[in-house]
């Protein structure tokens, strides 16, 4: 939320931001099924040591990488990620 200002301090200049989505849908190719599974570990991976046990084994079933339950293996899955990129310019 702050990453603008952050940049401007360094003293760039001309700072902007953009964001994009990407529309994932199944069926995924090996490559993109291994991305979201990463995007999975990485956004909540670490969040599930807090969740009940019942819910962790949940997570883990549908979402780990090697999961034969894994929704990322139903033909009709759907999801999104968004990209954002911050860029600027040296000040001369």
């Amino acid at each position: 939320m702050r990453a603008l200002s952050w940049l401007r301090r360094t003293g760039l200049e001309d700072v902007r931001a953009a964001t994009a989505v990407a529309d994932v849908q199944g069926p995924l190719t090996p490559r993109r099924r291994r991305a979201m599974a990463a995007v999975f570990d990485m956004l909540w991976g670490a969040l599930t040591s807090r969740l009940a046990p019942e819910d962790q084994d949940l997570f883990r079933r549908l979402c780990a990488g090697d999961a034969p339950e894994n929704v990322l293996d139903d033909p009709s899955y759907y999801g999104y990620v968004t990209y954002t990129a911050f860029h600027g310019r040296r000040a001369r």
